[in-house]
């Protein structure tokens, strides 16, 4: 996603399209999920989603929380096909939005 855009979007004045929370969601089912989502997405044409994964950290337990396994998992997922096939670009949302707990996604619209 070039800077032009995501200071649009950070301001604003790019509106976002849709959002998908992943919140409380295991790695197998919240891969179901974004799928779902970017290709019902790509099908009603949208541009710009957030999707938000939460931040992790580690829990009491000392492990890493499922939040903080979907941070890492979601961008990877969005760079593999078939996801790739339909995103553009992928950046840390702002802190307003999210920050390093979610991502703006630019998605084709061809």
């Amino acid at each position: 996603m070039d800077r032009k855009t995501l200071t649009k979007l950070n301001r604003g004045s790019l509106e976002i399209e849709a959002t998908l929370d992943l919140h409380g969601y295991t790695l197998e089912s919240a891969h179901h999920r974004l799928t779902h989502f970017i290709t019902s997405c790509k099908q009603r044409r949208l541009k710009y989603v957030l999707i938000i994964t939460g931040k992790g950290g580690r829990g009491k337990t000392g492990f890493t929380s499922a939040m903080g396994l979907l941070r890492n998992a979601v961008p990877q997922w969005l760079r593999t096909t078939p996801l790739s096939h339909h995103v553009i670009g992928i950046n840390t949302a702002h802190q307003s939005k999210g920050g390093e707990g979610a991502l703006y996604v630019s998605l084709r619209t061809k």
